[in-house]
């Protein structure tokens, strides 16, 4: 089972080179963005971004997570993606029809034309990286991630701030990173080889779809929880509230990408080892170690948020006061959709939708009653709440988890622990007396999630002598 484990963590050690480096330098923008964007534009974009990522999942049926799992589960590779891909392109289809239809009867700026070409690129590059994941080849879906990030992170420089475009420069530079990776990715997985109309059968499509049409809701609802606050916010607010919440919601958004690199490369091993005895303990002590670094991270970044946000444009420095919440909701958010990944690797999907919606409606209902209340902490609260609640009825519905008492316990003093650095970043003390409280809260962390440290410094300790004695 160690090796097991060792075999997740390296296999996130490489999807964490491609997701956190182009996450990383997509970060890095935003200081860059705060100064060449009012926070007007900036909670524009950022409502452009999340309308996205409502309707992928929705026009795509989701379909390239049924492409992930067949392939894993043995089926044909080259009928998979063909069957899949002709669901890709008549969503693109039927996407820009729509557009056509409304732009005739409503009239549509220009500029909504370079989002709808955004749209559909990001279509068939997510439908790409899972078929390449399926394939294990994950140090191209590395390299591929980086490349992306490293042209739009090129691209916007010069766009938005050489040639100061605004939004229109933005989605420019999308354009060209998305493609100059989908040729990248064309190249490495020889999509050629895989593409045959010869294969399409209106059968397999029917069985993709029975899998991923239950996970399409399931999307429906993390966009609730995730991004209805946007909508609300734009109501109550107004659009330079909803710029102040897209940067401070930017720090949740690395716990974002951690949870990325490691769902990916766990949703590969929980599947290829689903049938094996120890698999339930296996399972507990990866959802071990996942939660100890979770706490972890977070409670390092609650520590840096208020020096890092004083390096921003003077508009945006007090949009720190609501990252420590939305940190703590995040760490909730990743415990659940690990606890939801029992249900895809046995394909109860109608569960991830069930406690999905429940999680959904209770962000909902506390959004609307406490925004006009609390302002944008009351995002924070609500979503606490909301993943809080989905993440005790999927623990309490996993029956290898119920009598886990332990962990439970571990995560119960992880969680006291953050909370009290959490009041120290609100506290208005002196300087040297908020570093000794905070050095003095990490080692207490660190010696409650010691077992998890002393592996991942063995992992690290095996990696290096192996690269010692290769070189």
């Amino acid at each position: 089972m160690r090796s097991r484990t060792e075999s997740l963590f390296k296999d996130s050690l490489i999807l964490s080179i491609g997701d956190l480096g182009s996450k990383l330098l997509i970060f890095a923008l935003v200081p860059f963005f705060t100064f060449y964007l009012s926070s007007v534009e900036y909670g524009k974009l950022d409502l452009i971004q999340v309308t996205i990522t409502l309707l992928i999942p929705l026009i795509t049926l989701s379909v390239y997570e049924a492409t992930l799992r067949f392939v894993l589960d043995g089926e044909n590779a080259k009928v998979v993606f063909s069957n899949g891909a002709i669901v890709i392109v008549l969503g693109v289809i039927f996407s820009g029809l729509c557009l056509v239809i409304y732009s005739i009867l409503m009239g549509v700026p220009d500029f909504y034309y370079l989002v709808f070409f955004v749209f559909c690129l990001n279509m068939f590059y997510i439908y790409l990286l899972n078929f390449c994941r399926s394939l294990k080849k994950l140090k191209l879906y590395a390299l591929n991630s980086l490349l992306y990030s490293v042209s739009l992170f090129v691209g916007v420089i010069f766009l938005v701030g050489h040639f100061q475009y605004g939004l229109h420069g933005f989605f420019i530079a999308n354009i060209i990173s998305y493609l100059f990776s989908l040729a990248h990715l064309f190249r490495g997985i020889n999509i050629r080889s895989y593409l045959s109309l010869k294969v399409l059968n209106f059968n397999t499509i029917i069985q993709m779809l029975s899998y991923s049409l239950p996970l399409m809701p399931n999307s429906l609802m993390w966009w609730i929880i995730n991004a209805s606050s946007r909508y609300l916010i734009l109501f109550y607010l107004g659009t330079s509230f909803n710029g102040l919440f897209a940067v401070s919601s930017k720090l949740s958004g690395i716990i974002a990408v951690f949870n990325s690199i490691f769902f990916k490369a766990w949703q590969l091993s929980a599947i290829e080892h689903k049938d094996s005895k120890d698999s339930g303990k296996y399972n507990l002590v990866a959802f071990q170690y996942f939660s100890s670094f979770i706490f972890l991270l977070v409670s390092i970044l609650i520590i840096i948020v208020k020096p890092l946000f004083s390096t921003l444009g003077e508009e945006y420095i007090k949009a720190w006061k609501y990252t420590p919440l939305l940190l703590i909701a995040v760490v909730f958010s990743s415990l659940s959709s690990f606890l939801g990944t029992n249900y895809i690797v046995n394909k109860n999907t109608k569960d991830i939708f069930y406690t999905s919606l429940i999680g959904a409606g209770v962000t909902l209902v506390l959004n609307v009653l406490l925004i006009p209340i609390m302002g944008l902490y009351g995002v924070g609260f609500s979503s606490i709440a909301g993943f809080l609640t989905m993440s005790i009825i999927r623990w309490r519905s996993i029956v290898a988890y119920k009598k886990e008492t332990k962990t439970l316990h571990t995560i119960l003093l992880n969680l006291i622990s953050v909370s009290i650095i959490t009041i120290i970043t609100y506290l208005t003390i002196p300087l040297y007396f908020s570093v000794f409280l905070y050095i003095l809260g990490l080692m207490i962390m660190i010696k409650i999630n010691r077992k998890f440290i002393f592996f991942i410094l063995a992992v690290l300790k095996k990696i290096l002598e192996k690269l010692v004695r290769r070189y």
